[in-house]
């Protein structure tokens, strides 16, 4: 993708190599996100009030999105 102006990279999660739910490539670019939306403004929970992250295809664009684990 070019109009990503970061580094695409292999990306493990849990000790396994991440990997496009589309078209199973391994690249990505990572982004900081707020899951918050018109549905989860006002709403108290946990999930809607946290940041997490993106991992954006570099072949085909599509977004995976991840929420932080709290263990």
């Amino acid at each position: 993708m070019t109009l990503l102006k970061t580094h695409a990279e292999a990306v493990e999660i849990q000790g396994r190599r991440m990997q496009c739910l589309l078209c199973a490539h391994d690249a990505f670019h990572r982004r900081r996100t707020h899951f918050a939306t018109a549905l989860t403004v006002g709403m108290a929970t946990a999930w809607s009030e946290n940041e997490g992250y993106c991992l954006i295809c570099d072949r085909c664009g599509y977004v995976h999105g991840f929420v932080p684990v709290r263990q």
